[in-house]
């Protein structure tokens, strides 16, 4: 009988410590992906913010005829 009782609570503990251990498995892989994803956007955001200021300077030099032009639209913004 108690040899019945410690083996169902060295199987309950056994049980236990695999959830435990899956679980914190789970959640740094979560936390890697989730690290992978934050450089993700950082990146998409530096690409877009330098495609905004391409696009910018080179809508804005539709009109300059003169290097005094260029300079003028650059000292004004």
């Amino acid at each position: 009988m108690v040899g019945q009782l410690l083996s169902g609570t060295a199987v309950a503990l056994l049980i236990w410590k695999f959830v435990k251990w899956r679980l914190r498995s789970i959640k740094i892989v979560e936390t890697e992906k989730l690290k992978v994803q934050q450089l993700r956007t950082e990146q998409y955001r530096n690409k877009l913010e330098m495609e905004r200021i391409v696009n910018y300077f080179s809508s804005s030099l539709i009109n300059k005829n003169t290097v005094d032009d260029v300079l003028w639209d650059v000292a004004k913004t």
